[in-house]
């Protein structure tokens, strides 16, 4: 119960004084090890919030509309063609998404700079998911 809330609550707040005592790189690494130890499904109200802090990054499509997808998995990570510090620009195509029926590109729905590359060659992504961070201007 509570024990075990609060230990874990300690053993966050460790990892997170430790990065905060290291480059900035090593504070991107642990946050994204713990992204990828978070569960992948959100609920709705937390997705919002999450849209709402991910207002600098670039996205997978989102295809429902045309195309069913179950539980909105869009595909894996083919190729992801930025790089941290690379400049892009609106409607470059930024990653391709290999899909059950195609290889899909996707494009920049916005122009800036790549801050952080969040997702991996390999991982399977949903639709709206960000793929990399922009610099916030």
């Amino acid at each position: 119960g509570m024990a075990m809330l609060t230990r874990a609550h300690t053993f966050l707040r460790a990892i997170t004084l430790q990065s905060a005592g290291c480059g900035s790189m090593d504070a991107a690494g642990v946050k994204s090890s713990l992204m990828a130890s978070l569960p992948v499904a959100h609920g709705r109200r937390s997705f919002r919030t999450a849209a709402a802090l991910f207002k600098d990054t670039l996205d997978t499509p989102f295809l429902s509309d045309s195309v069913p997808l179950p539980e909105g998995i869009l595909g894996t990570v083919d190729e992801l063609l930025l790089e941290v510090g690379q400049e892009v620009s609106e409607d470059e195509v930024i990653a391709v998404i290999d899909t059950a029926k195609v290889a899909l590109d996707v494009k920049a729905s916005r122009a800036g700079v790549v801050s952080e590359v969040l997702v991996e060659v390999g991982a399977e992504v949903k639709e709206l998911a960000p793929l990399y961070r922009l610099e916030s201007k």
